[in-house]
């Protein structure tokens, strides 16, 4: 996964985070997410400076990771850093669900 052209990960903190990236995950061969301690995940697509769309977690996000359904990515599940996890749908670009820390 390459960030759009020219584009490196200070400039993705300008561009869409107002925090630090903590992970950039690529989705497939043109798109990409990122997550930040800003409370955003950010989906983009190759070769674009500024995101496609922006999901609030409402709390910070450290990691991320896809899943996929038909090959496609669907879902996105989250770990945010009070240790919760989230489930965002991809389709819908907004966040289905957020659980606290339970252990």
């Amino acid at each position: 996964m390459i960030p759009p052209h020219g584009v490196g990960c200070k400039d993705l903190n300008e561009k869409a985070h107002g925090g630090i990236v903590w992970k950039i995950l690529s989705l497939n061969e043109s798109q990409f997410v990122t997550c930040s301690n800003d409370k955003k995940i950010c989906i983009w697509a190759n070769g674009r400076e500024k995101p496609l769309s922006t999901i609030d977690v409402n709390t910070p996000v450290n990691s991320v990771c896809a899943c996929y359904v038909d090959d496609e990515p669907t879902y996105l599940v989250v770990g945010t850093f009070n240790g919760g996890v989230g489930l965002v749908d991809l389709k819908k670009e907004k966040l289905i669900s957020l659980k606290d820390k339970r252990h």
